[in-house]
């Protein structure tokens, strides 16, 4: 079964080289992964735009550069260009560091994004607390915030990560309703909010079905030793598979939905 990892990170306090990263992709079968930037500001231990750069660099045949862009920074288009120069193909956001993403004075940011057909992944929902003592707000990051955007800027791609985490359901609807927004299951929150699918009315809904079209599988992180990185994927798989998950389905959701985005 091919796979496409649509949400790591650099951690470069153990890795700065993505060698480990590399591994964990080859123990579990992983074709290509998606490498989203970090402010540094925020986690020291996950690498920036720079350290996103040097890595794809390196692996430029299993790595997809993404760039984390502040839409508040004087330096935020300067970046997109840069980085989309760079071969970059997504844009990553944390509204949690405090911004509503809807807010009227990023529109220029996001039509120079859509003009270079470029995807956005947003953090949703809370996150992890700061090692660095910067101040996050998890109220900006709900997906209602990116529902204006969506339907402005229709060709381009939305990816709303963690499944939405706090709201899930709101992040499920959205999925659901519009063309160019989808999902990704990393994070511990995701089997859970599977899970929890069930007791939603629309969960029976005959065209529910669809919604596996909207999903892409990520991990959020890789772990350092070759014993733990390892099955991975396929505890992944057994989980979907008992969920009831048809063969052809989770075949979208590893690969074919994440494949179809980044054109391979």
């Amino acid at each position: 079964m091919k796979v496409i990892d649509f949400h790591q990170h650099v951690l470069v306090k153990r890795d700065p080289e993505g060698e480990q990263l590399i591994r964990y992709m080859d123990l579990n079968g992983i074709e290509r992964a998606v490498v989203h930037g970090t402010p540094t500001s925020v986690w020291s231990w996950c690498g920036d735009n720079e350290a996103v750069l040097k890595v794809v660099g390196r692996h430029p045949d299993r790595l997809v550069g993404s760039v984390h862009i502040d839409p508040r920074d004087a330096r935020a288009l300067e970046d997109l260009d840069r980085y989309h120069e760079e071969g970059f193909k997504w844009v990553k956001l944390f509204p949690n560091l405090g911004f509503y993403p809807d807010d009227p004075a990023y529109m220029e940011f996001f039509t120079e994004v859509s003009k270079r057909r470029m995807g956005i992944l947003l953090h949703m929902g809370t996150v992890s607390l700061s090692d660095t003592g910067a101040e996050l707000n998890s109220k900006y990051a709900r997906p209602i915030y990116v529902d204006l955007l969506v339907r402005r800027f229709p060709e381009t791609n939305f990816v709303l990560a963690h499944m939405g985490s706090t709201w899930y359901s709101e992040a499920i609807c959205m999925a659901m309703s519009y063309e160019n927004v989808y999902l990704d299951s990393s994070s511990s929150r995701a089997q859970p909010i599977f899970l929890a699918m069930k007791y939603l009315p629309w969960y029976y809904h005959p065209h529910f079905k669809e919604f596996y079209s909207k999903v892409l599988w990520g991990y959020d992180g890789y772990p350092p030793t070759a014993s733990q990185a390892e099955g991975i994927v396929q505890g992944w798989e057994r989980f979907l598979k008992e969920f009831g998950v048809s063969p052809e389905d989770r075949r979208k959701i590893f690969y074919e939905n994440a494949a179809r985005l980044l054109s391979f």
